[in-house]
């Protein structure tokens, strides 16, 4: 296989980028079965649940600004953590959009 006629490739490159997917594919997959039965990926979720609180303690409110920068996470990531914390009555939203704020719920 190549893609000009002048250049052609080794015809073992092909079984080596595959012995280098399995390897890739193979750490992976390890790296999640780790997690899994060590529970690290539970214990990171727990710790940004407690970090959100003791934040709003400190400061009275937070914005996902705040969260994302505290905790070092993408904007997303940050949305999808307060509004789990929402719904588990951890935190309130008050507001909405860039003028959304969250204060403690009832829950905590």
């Amino acid at each position: 296989m190549s893609f000009k006629p002048e250049f052609t490739m080794p015809n073992d490159l092909s079984k080596i980028a595959l012995q280098v997917l399995g390897i890739f594919f193979g750490s992976k997959a390890s790296k999640k079965i780790y997690e899994m039965k060590t529970g690290k990926s539970a214990e990171i979720a727990l710790t940004r649940e407690q970090t959100v609180p003791e934040m709003i303690k400190e400061r009275g409110k937070v914005q996902r600004k705040d969260v994302m920068a505290a905790l070092k996470v993408s904007d997303s990531t940050a949305g999808r953590l307060l509004a789990e914390m929402e719904k588990k009555g951890l935190v309130k939203q008050v507001g909405e959009h860039k003028d959304a704020y969250y204060v403690a719920g009832k829950e905590a």
